[in-house]
């Protein structure tokens, strides 16, 4: 009886029918054939709007588990693109390697920034990369470039405390998805 009672959606529902049956009995001597026949189309046309209404609900849901999967493919894929430093700094600037190691291509590649943590918080130091970024870097190719400070005179000391800091770079999937990753920290979207 429970189960039964489940299935229906409970107490409410069922004395919703009950009532809807006990006036529909109650109502058989005051209407006729014809009014019969039209109360069952009415019930008819009400029944197809509900199956109507929970077809669409179905799809609009369908529709938003299969937009997550997409996104959450395209996060994944986003997760296998990463940058590093691959020596000390010179001089002159840093070396940035950036690695592709998803299986689609990745579009756009560069390398706009440095970022340190600190003591009092998170610096970030714009940067400009040396050479042309790759159009597209291939699954398993890694790409290197090197970054010197955009607005910053590049000192020693400067080159010291900027050492070991984690290259921001900005890069498309295959689906012309902007993502921006930091270093080895989660892949955003960029809107």
């Amino acid at each position: 009886m429970k189960k039964l009672l489940d299935q229906l959606g409970g107490w409410p529902r069922v004395l919703m029918i009950v009532s809807i049956v006990v006036v529909a009995v109650s109502l058989q001597p005051l209407l006729g054939t014809d009014g019969w026949a039209g109360l069952g189309q009415w019930a008819g046309g009400l029944g197809a709007l509900f199956a109507a209404w929970a077809a669409l609900r179905i799809a609009k849901g369908e529709a938003r588990r299969e937009n997550d999967r997409e996104a959450d493919r395209l996060r994944v894929q986003a997760y296998y693109v990463y940058a590093e430093m691959t020596s000390e700094a010179v001089p002159n600037g840093w070396q940035v390697r950036v690695t592709n190691a998803s299986q689609q291509p990745i579009l756009g590649v560069m390398v706009t920034g440095l970022q340190r943590s600190t003591t009092t918080g998170v610096q970030v130091m714009v940067c400009k990369q040396d050479g042309q970024s790759p159009a597209v870097l291939l699954p398993g190719q890694p790409w290197e470039t090197w970054v010197t400070s955009k607005h910053n005179a590049i000192t020693d000391e400067f080159v010291r405390l900027w050492s070991g800091a984690d290259p921001i770079i900005l890069f498309r999937d295959l689906a012309q998805t902007h993502w921006n990753r930091t270093g080895r920290f989660p892949p955003t979207h960029r809107r």
